[in-house]
């Protein structure tokens, strides 16, 4: 959002971890201080074991070098923190994000790639969703986003949009952030919203007994 902090990162053919490191000590806008806790926390990072990792957060981790600096974290750790993880430093896994460096940056470069949609990725998902869906004969709303939910004897009937339009369901799924939900809810639910937590997307992988039959998309 900050024109003075977007950068381009362009990788070269290096071995791990230079192919990392060089775009970042040369191509971003880092001070010589930020350059030199690079250098620290890279050595104090590789002496915390797994074991350690798995109950720290980035931000702990980040902050094992002493003093964090800031500005890399708003310029680069963030960005690839909500990028792979879903979440912001304070809340997400550092053992995970280990293993992204790992795996996408100190790999060798014929084991590790970065690619780049040429869209938003909204209009990446949002447009085969929405052609899927209306072949369907189900509308997809976009760009209107809910407003107030309507109870009547305890039971949500319907949710009215940002137009003042109203739809009318038997059941409404929210998946929304959690202060849309408290703003929505409310009304009928005591809701803490101050101790919700984010967490990463985490991915269960279930193994059918039988093949499921039918078309997929």
């Amino acid at each position: 959002e900050n024109p003075k902090l977007q950068v381009t990162l362009k990788a070269y053919r290096l071995p791990a971890p230079f192919l990392l490191l060089v775009p970042l000590m040369t191509q971003m806008p880092l001070r010589n201080a930020d350059k030199l806790w690079l250098l620290r926390w890279g050595i104090a990072s590789k002496r915390i074991k797994d074991s350690e990792l798995i109950r720290m957060s980035v931000a702990d981790w980040l902050a094992c070098a002493g003093k964090r600096s800031f500005r890399l974290e708003e310029i680069f750790w963030l960005p690839l923190c909500l990028a792979t993880l879903n979440g912001n430093l304070e809340n997400s896994s550092a053992l995970l994000m280990s293993r992204v460096l790992d795996q996408a940056f100190l790999a060798s470069s014929s084991l590790s790639g970065l690619g780049i949609p040429a869209a938003r990725l909204d209009q990446i998902f949002r447009d085969g969703f929405e052609d899927f869906f209306k072949q369907h004969s189900i509308d997809v709303i976009t760009g209107n986003p809910a407003r107030a939910l309507n109870v009547l004897n305890n039971q949500a009937v319907s949710v009215t949009l940002r137009d003042s339009e109203t739809i009318f369901a038997s059941n409404i799924i929210f998946a929304t952030p959690p202060p849309t939900t408290a703003k929505l809810l409310g009304n009928y639910l005591k809701l803490n919203v101050a101790s919700w937590k984010y967490s990463p997307i985490v991915t269960i992988y279930f193994r059918l007994a039988r093949p499921l039959v039918g078309e997929f998309p």
